[in-house]
């Protein structure tokens, strides 16, 4: 059995990333997979990725120690997990095979393999661009996970359920009290027109959000919404299999991927800003047909094809690294 250590700062979207690529891999290489969270002590936490002197004294108390034995593959994510990635690869000698997923911002020769969005613009012999992030769903897992919560399921089959996926403030995006206004407003008008919504929420979602939907959305309308409140299993999974059509803020590069994984059409909601990046992420999705801009509740309900990348990334990964090809 070989041994793959996960190696992030403990962000949902990052360890969901990593484990995706690592559950994507063939089977046969019988992968041992090991989450391990790390945290940085200052300077390397200001100087990361650049500052990689003593980098065996990087970790700072709290985090997941990196000591022997060290791992076959290394899948790490997120600027912070970069310098204990390289740390490893050094430490073991160059035996552990190290995957990053993300710009490192430093060149590319120092992995055997990065995983980066198109939009980034990195190119070099060891680089898979991609348009989207690497994911965790499946049509197996749709599956499974469509009767989990047996309260989304369909009440006729004349009913219409919208899953709502919410992101929260980031650098393009902050999520500001207009923009949460206007998505309240479109889904209050989506309960007016005959629609259940499915709504969750992340953990970049702002509490003021949290505090409007439940005050202006689910507290009038308690039998056409479902809104989780981040207690107890997550609803993810089901609320993609189970609804209709997705509706998803524009802020979050996972989340739209994952939705466009399904076979649902996924209709992106505007927040106020934006940066070329997004535009590039999200008009590449456009061009595919896979994506639409929010304009109103008259949504067009009709399956589609999914758009899924992970085939395509494992096997350009295979020919970079036939060590990962297994039996």
């Amino acid at each position: 059995m070989k041994t793959c250590w996960i190696l992030t700062d403990g962000s949902a979207g990052m360890v969901n990333q990593c484990y995706g690529l690592a559950e994507a891999l063939p089977t046969s290489l019988g992968l041992s997979i090991e989450e391990r969270i790390i945290s940085l002590r200052v300077p390397w936490k200001w100087g990361t990725p650049f500052f990689r002197v003593g980098s065996q004294y990087a970790l700072a108390g709290k985090s997941a120690r990196l000591d022997e034995p060290y791992p076959d593959l290394l899948i790490s994510c997120g600027r912070q997990a970069i310098l204990p990635a390289l740390h490893v690869k050094k430490a073991s000698g160059g035996r552990t095979i190290v995957i990053h997923i993300q710009n490192p911002v430093i060149n590319p020769s120092h992995f055997d393999a990065l995983v980066v969005p198109q939009h980034d613009q990195i190119n070099g012999p060891n680089v898979i661009q991609t348009l989207g992030a690497p994911h965790r769903i499946s049509s197996e897992k749709l599956s499974q996970e469509q009767p989990r919560f047996p309260e989304f399921q369909k009440k006729s089959p004349y009913e219409k359920i919208i899953g709502v996926l919410i992101g929260g403030a980031c650098n393009a995006y902050p999520m500001d009290q207009k923009s949460a206004q206007r998505l309240v407003d479109s889904l209050k008008d989506f309960t007016r027109e005959g629609y259940r919504l499915l709504v969750s929420p992340s953990r970049r979602t702002p509490a003021f959000l949290i505090d409007m939907l439940k005050n202006q959305l689910l507290k009038n309308n308690s039998e056409m919404v479902y809104l989780w409140d981040m207690q107890g299993e997550n609803p993810y999974f089901s609320i993609l299999s189970n609804a209709d059509a997705l509706l998803v803020t524009c802020d979050s590069v996972c989340m739209i991927t994952e939705a466009c994984v399904t076979n649902k059409p996924v209709y992106l909601f505007p927040l106020e800003g934006g940066n070329r990046k997004f535009k590039v992420f999200h008009d590449a999705l456009l061009n595919e047909g896979r994506i639409q801009w929010f304009k109103g509740t008259d949504l067009k309900i009709t399956p589609v094809t999914p758009f899924n990348e992970m085939q395509s990334m494992v096997e350009a990964l295979q020919k970079m690294l036939p060590a990962l090809k297994g039996k």
